[in-house]
């Protein structure tokens, strides 16, 4: 039986708002418009899925691209990202209106967009609260205020909390400590939501993490080509999303990997760029 979640509503607004964008790009028979159309797909599967756990009270969890999401992949863990309106919607017509909002309930103008927006929609139940958080020390203040207003939250008291400890120094004392940090993690999510980690799952899931990267490596490499094969909305934002967001270690974000860098290379080897002329 499915739950009431009022937490829910905006989540679908937003959903819907990538489902609109999806249809119109599919509506153009150009390579960088298909391109998009993937990505915005990959988002729009993810919103179902987090509605759909929430819904049917399955866990999920709130986490975080920088620490370690190829875990909660390795573990069969839905999640979405806490800053993940600031990032991937941020062409929606209502974040303007969001911003205002969360300048009139007293959030600073000195953090950056990203994390006060993001504690306003908890604040204001605008996302779904998640079985367990996975928190952030690093790497600034305001992310780190934002998951400790989280644990502060009248609403959000009974989500439990865990934060990696990140080492001062990179070295081989730093990454063993970090190591123990992602252990405590793990067991932390298997204690709150009953998931399972699996170490040969997760030595698969890294490898193609890591061929996901290798090919964001390779596209950066190309656009250092003069013209820039792409303009500012196109790639580099949907890179991170794909590879460290919605599409961590899943075939289907290389493949889209591999369209784009044959795209590119298409476009450095004639010389196009998105200026005519």
């Amino acid at each position: 039986m499915k739950v009431e979640r009022p937490d829910l509503d905006r989540y679908r607004i937003e959903r819907d708002w990538f489902q609109f964008l999806c249809s119109a790009l599919d509506q153009a028979p150009d390579e960088l418009s298909q391109l998009s159309s993937e990505v915005t797909k990959i988002t729009t599967e993810r919103y179902d899925q987090i509605i759909n756990c929430a819904e049917e009270g399955k866990p999920f969890i709130m986490g975080y691209f920088c620490a370690a999401p190829e875990i909660y992949e390795a573990m069969g863990l839905p999640w979405y990202m806490v800053m993940a309106t600031p990032f991937l919607a941020a062409s929606a017509p209502y974040l303007t209106d969001d911003i205002d909002a969360a300048e009139a309930m007293g959030l600073g103008t000195d953090w950056c967009t990203a994390c006060r927006l993001s504690l306003y929609y908890i604040e204001a139940g605008l996302t779904p609260k998640p079985s367990a958080l996975i928190g952030l020390i690093h790497p600034c203040d305001a992310g780190n205020m934002l998951h400790q207003a989280v644990a502060r939250n009248q609403n959000w008291r009974d989500v439990p909390v865990f934060s990696l400890d990140p080492p001062y120094f990179e070295n081989d004392r730093g990454i063993d400590y970090y190591a123990s940090e992602m252990r405590r993690m793990v067991g932390f999510l298997e204690e709150h939501t009953g998931h399972k980690s699996d170490i040969d799952r997760l030595r698969e899931v890294c490898k193609e993490s890591n061929r996901q990267f290798e090919l964001w490596i390779e596209y950066t490499q190309l656009r250092r080509a003069v013209p820039c094969p792409h303009g500012w909305g196109m790639g580099g934002g949907q890179c991170f999303g794909v590879c460290m967001c919605l599409g961590v270690a899943n075939p289907r974000g290389t493949a889209w990997m591999k369209r784009l860098v044959a795209d590119t290379e298409k476009r450095v080897k004639e010389g196009i760029g998105p200026v005519p002329k």
